[in-house]
């Protein structure tokens, strides 16, 4: 939120400079992130009067100019074509830093004439476009003031951080009243215009013809105000207030609206205004819109609505989204002549519900979904009809109306000294807390030796129980004078369930991906229906979803991260090694392990791997690859060695935890004696380009729940051989569907002790080999620890392989 010191300060006018405050608050938890003074902005800059005005002797382009900046003259050479003595305007000092450039002032000679400033233009100060000529100020301007003083910009500006839930903070009275807390001078906090607002108030012209409130849905709207203004003109908004609002970044529209948004930015509260003549019958009937209804709000676009909508109607049709946005059917405009405000309390969940279905983030339902102050409504309404009356003219008609069908109660609140005491570390006595209640604002009810009875403030909306006092305490007293408590334990007697610690594999296996160049990414557990539809018929449902593309939990992680490959791949990042670990959530099943942190649900994990692009840097002296199956499929194999699992093995099979939709015919499945554990190798194509991903993604998904089940092999050193191994090379001619695994697989099941590795270093397919066939060439490694091994041994052992192989898989060595 950005915020103006001089409007604070008509609230509370505090002593601090910018730092002193920015570090005062930030120890109440209120962190002011930037801090902009705008008199430094222009800092070097004043009003002056050319004096003379003469072409420079050596320059046909150039006029050497007297002038007067207040305290004294100066020459300056001047190139602008509309420079002419006697104008009124902006001079940059020696040493000022023009803002559009960047560049210091400085004392120069030009074609042989000393210059001692410069004469500005408005594009040179960033307040104008380029028109080729200086700024010309109005001739009754005056001399030698800043140009801040003379723009009105001699404020600065804060951009703060406001946590959740300090919605009262939301606004310049709010920050104020902190301010004042900050100082323990909450007597010193007032209101702006308050007085003047009811004394506008009291002169209202007495009418019974005014709008009709109701309110049928009470649940979502507790209280509802609104006052009728006729006779107003529609026009520009004063200078004071366009500079006020667009010093805190809010573009001005019309006195009206710029009024609207002025309270709103002060007090906290949001308020509408509607054009009286446009609403119907009356009347204002507060109730939920009609599910499949549509409704075009005040930025043109049309909105499907649904049931749970809180709607602002009059009799005979909506006039606006309740709390989110107003209706182009009753928007101000210039013909506008009489209004009605409304000043309302909706309930947050609807409102943060309401605007994330629709999509639409207001300054309103940014404050509605937070909560606001249910007692401020009546004083931003008559702070907003005393500002009307004020600037737009006009009269106000009739009573303000005030429907409250459920009363504010006040949140009672025991406090109990030694819980505080116990909780915070440091010692209290009951006059010290009753002081830091007074300080935020709190009415003492009661108290004794033992504890406090605390009546909250309404704008206190996040103070609810004891706990909450407590943390006021701790603030207030600064969290800087509590004791470091480093040396805590977890209680001995006590241990944390196996089914909710952390698995030890989890963060063996996160550092050895990345010591293999990875990046670890971290995706939401929330998904799209259409998403999860893939991966389940049905998907679990959120019951208050951020929106509709996290409307259910995931029960992959395959989408999510597909997504994030998408995203750099669209911002030209294509070469990519991700990986990402995270919980999947599915409807109970006795197939699935997991905790059951509901009844009815499943919890697991999983990792998704992926490559995309080049491998390897790209290099002169070598012909760039890029990944393939070969590459993720060896990731996987390296990373279950790491890990010491027994029994994998890699089959031609269909994976079992994903669609088909989503799978290539280039993939494999991998096991752990007859547990699945996962896959690897390409994603199909053509759902990869759903998420407009046009390269190849090659992943590998592993169920980390069910390989955190599996038994690790225990490690064994053995001394190198000192004796030569030998080499044999082999070719067989086998069926284009057998896999050189299979043969290896036989090859070591003949139990030739000395037979000590099989790589492959060949596969040719050819019309000489026949149809259907293939040539798989295979190096065999024999060596024994204890000797020398002998031909006649080699032979044999070669002699008992080929004889199994050509008996079980029907191949033959190649000749």
């Amino acid at each position: 939120m950005i915020v103006s010191q001089n409007w604070l300060k008509e609230c509370f006018n505090f002593k601090q400079n910018p730092q002193e405050l920015s570090d005062g608050l930030m120890m109440l938890g209120i962190e002011i992130e930037s801090i902009l003074d705008n008199a430094s902005t222009y800092h070097g800059f004043y009003t002056g009067k050319v004096l003379l005005c003469e072409p420079h002797p050596n320059a046909d382009s150039l006029s050497v100019c007297t002038v007067f900046t207040g305290d004294a003259e100066s020459i300056i050479i001047c190139g602008a074509p509309n420079i002419a003595a006697g104008q009124h305007v902006i001079i940059a000092k020696q040493g000022a830093i023009v803002p559009q450039g960047g560049f210091a002032i400085a004392k120069r000679k030009i074609r042989g004439i000393e210059s001692n400033g410069m004469i500005c233009s408005k594009y040179e100060l960033n307040l104008g476009e380029d028109d080729g000529g200086i700024w010309v100020l109005p001739q009754e301007s005056p001399i030698g003031i800043s140009l801040a003083e003379y723009l009105g910009a001699n404020d600065i500006i804060f951009e703060i951080g406001i946590t959740p839930n300090r919605a009262d903070c939301l606004s310049h009275i709010g920050l104020s009243r902190e301010i004042a807390c900050l100082n323990n001078q909450l007597n010193d906090f007032t209101i702006p215009a308050e007085q003047l607002a009811l004394e506008n108030y009291n002169k209202r012209i007495a009418s019974t013809d005014i709008p009709s409130i109701s309110i049928v849905s009470e649940d979502i709207c507790n209280r509802y105000m609104g006052i009728l203004i006729k006779g107003i003109t529609v026009g520009d908004s004063p200078d004071w207030l366009k500079k006020r609002l667009e010093s805190i970044g809010l573009r001005p529209k019309n006195s009206i609206v710029d009024i609207t948004n002025y309270v709103l930015m002060e007090t906290g509260q949001p308020l509408h205004a509607f054009d009286a003549d446009c609403v119907s019958g009356n009347s204002i009937i507060v109730q939920t819109a009609e599910s499949g209804s549509s409704f075009i709000t005040l930025d043109g676009k049309e909105r499907v609505l649904d049931n749970s909508m809180l709607m602002i109607c009059d009799a005979e049709k909506p006039i606006a989204i309740a709390g989110v946005m107003g209706g182009q059917n009753s928007e101000i405009s210039q013909s506008t002549v009489n209004i009605f405000i409304e000043s309302a309390y909706f309930k947050p969940s609807s409102i943060r519900k309401t605007a994330k279905i629709l999509g639409i983030s207001s300054d309103a339902a940014y404050r509605f979904e937070r909560g606001v102050d249910i007692n401020m409504l009546p004083h931003a309404a008559l702070r907003a009809a005393q500002m009307i009356l004020d600037i737009a003219g006009g009269s106000m008609y009739g009573d303000m109306q005030d429907i409250y069908p459920i009363t504010h109660i006040s949140k009672i609140i025991h406090l109990r000294l030694q819980k505080a005491i116990s909780i915070i570390g440091i010692p209290l006595t009951i006059n010290d807390i009753i002081i830091c209640m007074h300080s935020i604002g709190c009415k003492i009810m009661n108290n004794n030796s033992e504890e406090v009875v605390v009546e909250c403030p309404s704008w206190r909306i996040d103070l609810s129980q004891e706990i909450d006092l407590i943390e006021e305490i701790a603030r207030i007293r600064n969290y800087d004078s509590i004791p470091s408590q480093t040396e805590v334990h977890f209680p001995a007697e006590r241990s944390i369930q196996s089914a909710l610690s952390q698995p030890a594999l989890r963060n063996i296996i996160r550092k050895h991906l990345v010591y293999n160049g990875f990046s670890e990414i971290v995706t939401y557990s929330f998904l799209d229906k259409k998403s999860a539809s893939l991966f389940t018929d049905n998907p679990i449902l959120l019951a208050n979803p951020l929106g509709e593309e996290f409307s259910v939990m995931r029960p992959s992680i395959v989408p999510a991260h597909i997504k994030v490959i998408s995203h750099n791949i669209r911002n030209g990042k294509k070469t990519l090694a991700l990986f990402d670990i995270g919980k999947i959530f599915n409807r109970k099943s006795e197939k699935k392990s997991g905790i059951a942190s509901l009844e009815g649900y499943d919890e697991t994990e999983q990792l998704m791997i992926s490559l995309t692009g080049i491998s390897g840097k790209e290099h002169w002296s070598e012909q760039s690859k890029s990944y393939d199956f070969y590459d993720i499929k060896g990731i996987v194999e390296h990373l279950c060695d790491s890990l010491l699992l027994d029994g994998i093995t890699i089959k031609t099979d269909i994976p079992l935890t994903l669609p088909k939709v989503i799978l290539s015919k280039n993939i494999v499945s991998i096991y752990a004696g007859k547990k699945y554990i996962g896959c690897a190798g390409q994603l199909e194509p053509q759902y990869i380009r759903s998420f407009d991903c046009d390269i190849p993604v090659y992943a590998a998904i592993i169920e980390l729940s069910t390989l955190y089940q599996l038994k690790q092999k225990k490690q064994f050193f053995k001394q190198i051989h000192t004796f030569p191994s030998v080499n044999r090379d082999i070719a067989f001619v086998a069926d284009m569907h057998i896999p050189a695994e299979k043969i290896i697989e036989i090859a070591h099941s003949t139990g030739i002790p000395f037979l000590k590795d099989i790589q492959v270093f060949d596969v040719f397919i050819g019309k000489s080999l026949g149809d259907q066939k293939k040539s798989i060439g295979l190096s065999f490694i024999f060596q024994a620890s204890d000797r020398t091994l002998i031909d006649q041994e080699i032979q044999e052992a070669i002699n008992k392989i080929v004889m199994k192989v050509e008996q079980q898989l029907d191949c033959k060595v190649r000749s």
